[in-house]
């Protein structure tokens, strides 16, 4: 399907959407709305980058559809990938930063926090160990590494969760996960911190940063949870490499400083309880390979749509792999099991463990015309 025919099924949809809500059917309309907003993104994703008003266009579209549809957290995915996008005209970005900030001050009220301010990111460091004197006291030679590499880790990991993170140069938009030291934490010494406004102002502020933080929280937590390299390297598959390296030396310093620590963000907490464990977190993550991104020839042989993990029989090899698939790769392997297709996968290894899979999007596959009306078939026979 071309990008004109998913962007005039998205419409037709849309209108069908509007209808319904008119009459008072407001599940009828989000129905139709979500319907239309996965057609807008199939549309998205067929968009040349160089023709970047189209992209504009599409992408706002494709946002605002899964909004109606109280789709909010693939709206908000959706947000970053396309906020990330280096070519985004600015009615673009604008009116998709208005619709993200929607989505988070009414998450932000449903979840209780409605006393924060949306730049807000209220979280606390606290340390203890060697360079900790009691209560009264951290070594300021310390305390300052281990903040500007921590720092940095949120940096890298939020720029990894918007797609935009080279193995090299500058991290994108780092002014945006700027942290700002509000006071003292409660524990053996720590320190109470928040996105800092001056340098987040004009940017998409308190999501790009509390998602990173939360991120380095689910990743840290892994990293000791995990009773396998197999685990782990599932839990950091949509991490980049550079992230993790990143988040490994900020445990590194802590480790050489024979230090432990806890990280606690909106009422969770996750802890380590001997420098050991900090050493080993901190090779672990090192040990994490790279990404590559592949193309696999193949049929999806089935989907869990609630937690998106498919199979998929490679072609070339028979081998079936699992792994977690993007929206659009859910919805098309659920429809079209058994149906051959062409998959962009993002594949990476810890160097002990098994490959872990990202599927990301659905190729164009080119068949002869016999050999596809005989794939059909099949599967209508099947």
């Amino acid at each position: 399907m071309t990008w004109l025919e998913n962007h005039r099924r998205s419409e037709r949809y849309a209108s069908e959407a509007q209808v319904a809500k008119l009459r008072g059917d407001d599940r009828r309309a989000k129905e139709l709305y979500a319907i239309a907003a996965g057609h807008e993104e199939q549309a998205l994703n067929q968009v040349s980058p160089d023709k970047s008003r189209t992209y504009g266009i599409t992408a706002l579209s494709a946002v605002a559809l899964h909004f109606k549809a109280a789709e909010f957290s693939k709206a908000k995915a959706l947000s970053y990938r396309c906020l990330a996008f280096e070519g985004l005209p600015k009615f673009a970005y604008t009116q998709i930063e208005d619709i993200l900030q929607s989505i988070n001050t009414r998450q932000d009220a449903e979840a209780g926090y409605e006393g924060e301010s949306a730049g807000t990111v209220n979280a606390s460091l606290t340390f203890s160990g060697k360079p900790v004197v009691g209560s009264h006291g951290i070594e300021a030679g310390f305390v300052g590494k281990a903040l500007a590499a921590f720092e940095t880790a949120v940096a890298s990991t939020g720029a990894s969760l918007n797609g935009s993170l080279r193995e090299k140069g500058p991290i994108p938009n780092r002014t945006a996960y700027g942290l700002l030291v509000t006071g003292t934490a409660h524990g053996s010494f720590g320190f109470k911190f928040e996105a800092d406004p001056r340098r987040t102002e004009n940017i998409v502020r308190y999501p790009q940063v509390g998602l990173a933080v939360e991120k380095v929280k689910d990743i840290l937590r892994a990293s000791i949870e995990s009773s396998d390299e197999d685990e782990l390297s599932e839990q950091v598959s949509d991490i980049d490499q550079r992230a993790l390296k990143h988040l490994s030396e900020f445990l590194d310093i802590l480790a050489k400083n024979e230090t432990v620590f806890a990280l606690e963000f909106r009422d969770d907490m996750v802890r380590f309880n001997d420098d050991h464990q900090v050493k080993r977190s901190a090779e672990r993550l090192g040990r994490i390979e790279n990404s590559e991104n592949i193309e696999l020839d193949g049929v999806f042989r089935g989907v869990l749509p609630n937690s998106r993990r498919v199979e998929f029989l490679v072609e070339s090899t028979r081998e079936i792999i699992t792994g977690r698939a993007s929206e659009e790769v859910a919805q098309f392997a659920e429809i079209n099991t058994s149906l051959s297709s062409r998959v962009l996968v993002r594949r990476r290894q810890i160097r002990t463990a098994k490959p872990s899979y990202i599927f990301l999007r659905i190729l164009p596959r080119t068949h002869s015309a016999s050999a596809s009306r005989q794939t059909l078939r099949q599967v209508r026979i099947m």
